[in-house]
């Protein structure tokens, strides 16, 4: 073969070969995951259906509460219902009101909803907290989702302030999360909308700055006056709602302290 040749073969455009299809992972690869945790949990609550309410809160909290009759918005976020400040939960409970009266279907569908969906978020939280293990994931899910201190919450119309809290404080954590990992404000600023959400929802969202410090030490960031400042306004949210529900709820007034003070102490142990 000829100089020539040679070099027309060797310059000849070789055939150009498709690679494989990459499979994609990601919050995709959860899926085969995710759906069978989120049935056993949707099934294994799904006769609560056919409950009705009871004679212990379900009166003041819808049967015989004015603010759903009514639909005073004012009042509902200025009153207190049960000796308790959650303005979005009672607001929730007016929109069960103007679709169904006084049946409780649709009351117990809605919690039924939140705490699949709430589950749903538990498998994205430990999914990306993890480092992606699904295995972790899975397992924890499914410990939340048919785990029997949750029935009360989910079951039982009066708690719907647990179930609603519970999903604005996931979103928090997953935004916070998210913060962390891009660095976006966008995230950071969601995640305070959130936590807002959360504390209209139950005062019990106040222990949220508590656990976005711990999310750092999880993360890794080196404590500095940066990370304790870019706390301070959840902080003052906690104050102000935990003053809140101190003065409209005089007798938990010492269980709340106590709640706090466990906080703090739960959290320094956790990081030394």
């Amino acid at each position: 073969m000829s100089k020539k040749a040679k070099i027309k073969t060797k310059n000849r455009a070789q055939p150009v070969v498709k690679p494989e299809k990459i499979k994609p992972s990601g919050v995709r690869s959860i899926y085969p995951w995710l759906i069978p945790v989120l049935a056993v949990t949707a099934l294994s609550l799904f006769p609560m259906l056919n409950n009705g309410f009871t004679n212990w809160d379900d009166d003041i909290y819808v049967t015989q509460n004015p603010l759903l009759k009514n639909a005073d918005w004012q009042a509902i976020f200025t009153q207190a219902s049960a000796s308790n400040y959650h303005p979005l939960t009672i607001a929730s409970l007016v929109f069960n009101y103007a679709i169904s009266d006084a049946d409780p279907f649709s009351y117990h569908l809605i919690n039924w909803l939140l705490h699949i969906l709430n589950t749903a978020l538990v498998f994205l939280f430990i999914y990306k907290i993890s480092g992606k293990k699904i295995y972790v994931a899975s397992l924890v899910t499914i410990i939340f989702g048919v785990h029997p201190m949750h029935v009360e919450s989910v079951a039982w119309v009066s708690e719907r302030k647990d179930v609603l809290y519970a999903l604005f404080f996931l979103l928090a954590l997953l935004q916070y999360w998210s913060f962390l990992e891009k660095g976006k404000r966008l995230n950071f600023i969601f995640c305070f909308l959130f936590f807002i959400l959360s504390l209209l929802s139950k005062p019990a969202a106040i222990i949220l700055p508590l656990v976005l410090l711990l999310l750092d030490h999880w993360y890794g960031r080196t404590f500095n006056w940066k990370i304790i400042a870019e706390k301070i306004p959840f902080f003052l949210l906690s104050l102000i709602f935990g003053f809140i529900q101190l003065k409209y709820n005089q007798q938990m007034q010492s269980r709340v302290l106590i709640f706090i003070l466990y906080g703090h102490v739960s959290f320094l142990h956790a990081i030394r």
